[in-house]
């Protein structure tokens, strides 16, 4: 046998030619080739152009891939790769960009895989979990955990609905897409059933890596699937699946062992056992599932359905491809008509055929069953759909028209709704489709592969099940850190949203396994990807999505790929989706943002959006009121912030912890150290902000609870006010004091925010009312008072107005001392009663949007002025206060007016 070359590596270094041999010992030389021949390009890439900076963990990303689905790999790499050298295990943390383009240049592929991550301590490995088997028992403990919420009596009670609603002549079978991003609980779900009804579950998820979701795939069922290939249709590896399937199920149901259960508890053999794959009773069963098919699909039952699906589709299939010159004839002939009828009549015909050879034996009998133990209901889920689609991975095979040949999703639905044909009264098979995908065209196709002899007939899906809960694990008031300081720890900030979070190993995997959800890329964060982008900043600053076509898309990706979460499907393919408040989605974004190798990442990131995202009306930016900018100023100020030497997250204590700020230095980082009085900033240096991402509420705030402003605190959100809210826009939660110390909650405060986005300057008056609302405690006898925090910080961001203050220079203007209400009046009641009781503050009324006024923005403030091309009406700035007008004029319906506008018209 042939040696493998090794020039590329250095010669000295022994163990490099040590796992360059183990290639050939292994008898794994074409696989080293390959390797090494994508390594080349990669490497290419990184010399030809200094900019592909990610060259190097784009291959570190293939590779272990690569290497993850040989059969054999040598130990070395599998150490160098993976804790405890186990490719199931977690992966170890990539070097820092700067560290991995350098091994790329210096080294070849095996030098640079060896070195590629960092090495885990001797008491990192100690404590951490290793083993596949130990990962299983942890993710499956975390999995059985006390279930929470009430996404279970939810579903029940939407299955009378659709029960209500069903109807065969209308729609697409009984089954229901179960849809929402990943993490949510859709395989919990299905668990959580299972203890209500007869239930049968299955798990197509690619990969084997069990840290990207739990449960793990059902290997043999997945497998047999990718193994026939294209030698069958579509329609019979369907069938023949959900006939054996049902075939094993019905002889647990009827063991003799099992007689005196329950019927849904003589299932429990399919439970998903912490054991991988192998040994446990739900792997026996899909192995006995997969040995029943094949005697199915190789009989000469089957074959005698195939032969029938020839015979008579053989012709009729022709007609339903796509034929230019038949449309240039104009309407179809009457008897064109009537063939492409008796077309979908054979084809439906043949599909009842396969399900009457290869599922009916046992879908009676388990009908009959469940009827004579009073069991009306039996479900059957398919997690992880969408990976069904076999024929979409091979194009150059796929046939015209339909059938296909090969595995797909709309084949299954076929034969699901098949089974209206042979129901039987009174009992109910419902079938799940479990997936992330919110775009209900992929659960029902257009294309070659759509069955358009049902949709052309009116046939549509059910409604999308997405109401699966949030926040389930939230810890109750009484629960909360009881410092300032323990609200920062991941540990601590994982329960919230979705509980996903909290199935992840903390000390290794917890904030890698969050960048990867959100990004659901092997090569990381791309600045210049519009989904990327829009996945970051929607977590943080609340981003609202146009309307059309390619928003639909924008938001479709982001649930299937991106965490986004799906409120909900409308007129057809209409989804309504929401950036949930979940801080380590909100900090992975940050973390990805604020990578110190990458500091050209934040600049990119933000001019993707503009012009990609805003300009193209992707995202909205609210017009007149500068919203979206406001939080732009105030995120990208707070990630600054962060003094030298410190990064977003950081260890503390041994554990993973944001790192806060002080207002000093987050006002300081907004608008520069030399507008602000040395008074400001001897008051704000021992007071913190900790916001890492805005949350919407929909109440007007006058008042606010202090618990409220503490939940905010414990959750890192700052708040974005209702449209049309009185005074204040933004709502950012401070705290005064040792953040180690117990906290004490009457030091709760807040920084309010204004902003504006016309020509015109705002009036002094309106400048002059801004102040925070009041907040409202009780005292250690329980009687309620309110209080405003005395010297608290308001922001008038006056972002469209480039004129200075009067008999002044700047267009920055600190101010000291009580809010006026004004002679006017106002209606909201944050105001004090007497004026003489109103809390002193401090007012920053800000002028403009440039670098002059908030220096933070200078990387980023050319395409950061390109928000106002939409936001100002008109490019030369005399002329905006006419197009101010314009707007005030077309606003028919005003309601109350404020005293700015009163003042103008005096």
């Amino acid at each position: 046998m042939t040696s493998l070359p090794s020039s590329t590596v250095p010669q000295a270094d022994t163990t490099i030619d040590d796992v360059i041999a183990d290639f050939s010992n292994l008898n794994i030389e074409r696989d080293y080739k390959r390797l090494a021949r994508n390594y080349d390009d990669y490497k290419m890439e990184l010399e030809l152009d200094v900019r592909n900076v990610n060259a190097p963990l784009r291959f570190l990303s293939y590779a272990r891939n690569e290497l993850a689905n040989m059969q054999q790999v040598p130990t070395p790499l599998l150490r160098a790769l993976w804790k405890n050298g186990q490719r199931r295990s977690t992966p170890l943390q990539p070097r820092s960009q700067a560290e991995l383009c350098e091994r790329m240049v210096k080294h070849g592929p095996m030098g640079f895989l060896l070195d590629a991550c960092i090495p885990l301590s001797q008491g990192e490995k100690d404590s951490s979990i290793d083993s596949p088997d130990e990962q299983a028992a942890y993710l499956d403990r975390e999995f059985n955990r006390i279930y929470q919420g009430t996404a279970v009596s939810d579903f029940k009670s939407g299955l009378m609905d659709y029960e209500q609603m069903y109807d065969s002549q209308r729609h697409y079978g009984r089954t229901i897409p179960i849809v929402q991003s990943s993490g949510t609980g859709k395989s919990r779900l299905v668990k959580e059933l299972g203890d209500e009804f007869p239930t049968l579950s299955v798990c197509f998820r690619p990969t084997v890596d069990m840290t990207s979701g739990w449960p793990p795939n059902d290997t043999p069922a997945r497998e047999f699937f990718n193994r026939t290939g294209m030698t069958s249709m579509g329609e019979e590896l369907a069938a023949a699946f959900l006939g054996a399937w049902l075939e094993v199920a019905l002889s647990d149901i009827t063991d003799r062992g099992n007689l005196d259960k329950p019927v849904h508890e003589r299932l429990h053999g399919w439970r998903i056992m912490a054991q991988r794959n192998g040994g446990d009773s739900r792997h026996d069963r899909e192995r006995g599932t997969l040995e029943s098919i094949r005697q199915n699909i190789m009989s000469s039952v089957a074959d005698s359905a195939t032969a029938d699906k020839e015979r008579t589709t053989s012709d009729t299939y022709a007609k339903d491809s796509f034929d230019p010159d038949l449309v240039a004839k104009g309407p179809p002939t009457q008897e064109e008509i009537e063939a492409q009828e008796q077309e979908q009549i054979s084809i439906l015909t043949w599909h009842e055929e396969l399900f009457t050879l290869l599922v009916k034996p046992s879908f009676d009998q388990l009908a009959e069953i469940l009827a004579a133990n009073n069991v009306n209901t039996f479900l059957v889920a398919f997690d992880e759909c969408t990976q069904l689609d076999i024929i979409k991975k091979s194009p150059n095979i796929r046939r015209s028209t339909p059938p296909q040949w090969g595995m797909s999703l709309i084949a299954l639905q076929r034969i699901l709704k098949a089974t209206d044909e042979f129901a039987l009264p009174g009992v109910r098979f419902w079938f799940l489709l479990l997936d992330t995908n919110s775009s209900v065209t992929d659960l029902a196709p257009v294309g070659p592969n759509v069955p358009s002899y049902r949709l052309r007939s009116g046939f549509v899906p059910l409604p999308v099940w997405s109401c699966l809960g949030f926040d389930q694990l939230k810890p109750k008031r009484n629960d909360l850190p009881q410092t300032p300081q323990g609200a920062h720890f991941l540990e601590h900030l994982r329960r919230y949203g979705r509980p996903y979070w909290s199935t992840l190993e903390l000390k290794h995997y917890l904030l890698q396994g969050a960048q990867q959800k959100l990004m659901s890329s092997p090569d990381g964060f791309n600045p210049l990807d519009i989904n990327h982008v829009f996945a970051l900043f929607s977590h943080r600053v609340l981003l609202e999505v146009g309307s059309g076509p390619a928003s639909s898309r924008l938001m479709a990706e982001a649930v299937r790929s991106h965490m986004r979460l799906l409120m909900g499907v409308r007129a057809g393919s209409m989804v309504i989706t929401k950036a949930a408040s979940e801080p380590m989605l909100a900090i992975a974004a940050a973390v990805l943002l604020n990578d110190p190798a990458r500091p050209i990442f934040y600049e990119s990131a933000m001019q993707t959006l503009i012009e990609k995202l805003v300009e193209q009306g992707l995202v909205l930016d609210r017009g007149l009121q500068g919203e979206l900018s406001g939080r732009l100023l105030l995120t990208l100020a707070r990630d600054k912030a962060i003094r030298a030497g410190h990064n977003f997250v950081m260890k503390q204590r041994g554990a993973l912890s944001i790192v806060p700020v002080t207002v000093a230095d987050f006002l300081s980082t907004l608008v520069g150290r030399s507008v602000l009085s040395k008074r400001l900033l001897e008051d704000n240096e021992d007071v913190w902000v900790n916001f890492t991402h805005f949350i919407q509420v929909e109440k007007e705030i006058s008042t606010i609870d202090v618990e409220d402003l503490y939940d905010a605190w414990c959750r890192t959100a700052a708040i974005q006010c209702t449209l049309g809210q009185p005074i204040i826009d933004n709502l950012i939660v401070t705290y005064r004091g040792d953040l180690d110390a117990p906290v004490v909650k009457k030091n709760l405060g807040y920084i309010v925010v204004q902003e504006k986005a016309r020509g015109d300057p705002v009036s002094s008056k309106t400048a002059d009312a801004l102040v925070g609302p009041y907040i409202l405690a009780k005292d250690v006898d329980g009687f309620t008072f309110r209080y405003k925090p005395k010297g608290h910080v308001a922001i008038m961001m006056d972002l469209g107005a480039k004129s200075t203050f009067a008999r002044t220079s700047r267009r920055v203007k600190l101010t000291y001392g009580k809010a006026e209400r004004g002679d006017k009046g106002h209606t909201w009641s944050g105001y004090a009663t007497n004026a003489k009781d109103e809390a002193e503050r401090y007012c920053l009324n800000v002028r403009g949007h440039d670098a002059q006024v908030y220096p933070v923005v200078e990387p980023f403030e050319k395409v950061f002025d390109k928000l106002f091309d939409r936001v100002l009406a008109c490019e030369q700035e005399p002329f905006q206060k006419y197009a101010d007008k314009m707007v005030v004029a077309t606003d028919v319906l005003p309601l109350a007016q404020t005293d700015e506008e009163e003042d103008k018209e005096d």
